[in-house]
């Protein structure tokens, strides 16, 4: 399967967005009341492969579909608008 990275998506209640880099990488930004935080997620063992599958073939419909304009855009406004956890 030949992949373009990054990928995006997002939880149901956009409060949570994802930019998958790579199979074993991606970043996690969460949005929590007036506070943001940004995770950056390695896989370490298996199960973090596949919790990183599934989010690529969003499983489930548990993720949704996103895009690097919305991604940037809730960073950007989490950057001069919340504070950082």
């Amino acid at each position: 399967m030949d992949i373009s990275f990054p990928l995006y998506r997002k939880y149901p209640h956009e409060r949570t967005f994802f930019k998958i880099t790579s199979e074993e990488t991606f970043e996690q930004l969460d949005i929590i009341g007036d506070a943001f935080h940004i995770h950056h997620f390695t896989a370490q063992v298996y199960p973090d492969r596949v919790l990183i599958l599934d989010m690529m073939e969003k499983k489930d419909g548990y993720w949704l579909d996103s895009h690097a304009a919305e991604y940037e855009e809730k960073l950007a406004y989490c950057k001069q608008e919340l504070k950082a956890l």
